[in-house]
């Protein structure tokens, strides 16, 4: 039921002014005292009219507050809801974002003891290991590479590190290397990135390390 407040108000304002007063008599009086609201009636019902003269623009202004409050909740509310609409697509990206690197840093643990298990039994596992970046046999750094290069990322112990010019196939044999990946693209050219496995590389290599001071 919707209670129309402007025909309510337009009846409170054509009676005349309040407040209004019931007499013991059972007549209802206009503050100006001139004529009777009401002919004799019973007191409560009297009391009740005087009353309502005052009480029924209160509870037209009550009624307009609540309105208008339940127009800023739900406007608020509304705004809530657009916010998030809006957050979802990136609480799902960021989550998702979230499951693959778990997923990463689980494959990772993975590799990590399937390389340990291969070196024990190769024996083959003493260290300390490094990661590198070699391109046609000598180290590099990939911020100085192009997208297109090609180079191999690899762990070896530290004791066949390169010499002093950096030059590094020479300096090891194969039971020296813990890990290799050859003819990678620096930008990955549609697979994984350089950069994304020397730093798998750089992990596995410390895994192991800490593995030996264990």
């Amino acid at each position: 039921m919707t209670i129309d407040i402007d025909a309510i108000r337009k009846l409170a304002d054509a009676a005349a002014p309040g407040p209004w007063v019931a007499h013991h008599d059972g007549l209802v009086w206009a503050e100006d005292g001139l004529d009777p609201i009401s002919g004799s009636i019973h007191l409560p019902n009297a009391e009740f009219i005087a009353a309502a003269r005052t009480l029924v623009p209160q509870l037209c202004d009550e009624i307009d507050r609540l309105r208008a409050e339940n127009a800023d909740l739900n406007a608020a509310r509304q705004r809530l809801l657009d916010r998030l609409h809006n957050a979802t697509p990136v609480l799902v990206a960021a989550q998702q974002r979230a499951d693959q690197a778990e997923d990463r840093a689980t494959d990772l643990a993975k590799q990590v003891e399937q390389l340990k298990k291969q070196l024990a039994g190769s024996g083959k596992a003493d260290g300390p290991w490094k990661a590198y970046v070699v391109q046609e046999g000598w180290t590099a750094n990939l911020s100085d590479l192009a997208d297109d290069d090609e180079i191999d990322i690899v762990i070896v112990r530290d004791t066949a590190a390169p010499d002093d010019e950096g030059w590094m196939f020479g300096t090891y044999k194969s039971d020296d290397v813990a890990f290799e990946a050859r003819d990678v693209f620096v930008d990955g050219d549609g697979g994984t990135p350089a950069a994304t496995i020397y730093a798998r590389a750089q992990v596995m290599a410390a895994a192991l390390n800490r593995a030996e001071v264990a």
